[in-house]
């Protein structure tokens, strides 16, 4: 199965999602459908970065570790170049990600995500970021964010 941003048809039988992007898990056997956040409650968006930002939410909110540590050869990290044999993961069934013990960071995930899809250049060698870079619309993953419970003040609530 593999997932990918697809635009729906600007057809009838789409409904509301009629010629909006919408992340898409893709089985021979099953057909597409809608995935991640795409899946409940989303309206869609309107540009192909846009579904691709909103599911790197989801995959850092539900599908990602950070620290696992490997016994196999040491890789590069994918921030700096050095050599690790910490991994992290973002996503079910994808390949790891060699990332050192500096770079074990959802920002480095969300660095490494936006290089492999083509929303950020690839690295070059000698640099490293400093932050994950803002897109032009943070508004698609703001959305997904679930609010924080309001801070404990000490004070008991009364009935």
């Amino acid at each position: 199965m593999n997932i990918l941003p697809k635009k729906l048809a600007d057809d009838p039988e789409n409904g509301d999602g009629a010629g909006k992007w919408f992340m898409m898990a893709i089985d021979p056997r099953t057909g597409a459908r809608r995935a991640g956040y795409c899946a409940s409650r989303c309206a869609g968006h309107a540009t192909e970065s846009e579904a691709l930002e909103h599911h790197l939410q989801y995959l850092l909110d539900r599908e990602s570790d950070l620290w696992l540590d490997r016994r196999g050869a040491p890789r590069d990290c994918e921030i700096c170049g050095e050599p690790t044999t910490l991994m992290a993961r973002l996503g079910r069934k994808v390949p790891l990600i060699a990332l050192c013990q500096p770079h074990q960071s959802t920002n480095s995930l969300q660095i490494v995500h936006r290089r492999r899809n083509g929303l950020l250049p690839a690295a070059r060698p000698g640099t490293v970021p400093e932050a994950a870079p803002v897109l032009e619309d943070e508004s698609v993953a703001a959305a997904a964010a679930v609010p924080a419970p309001p801070a404990s003040t000490g004070a008991q609530a009364s009935s």
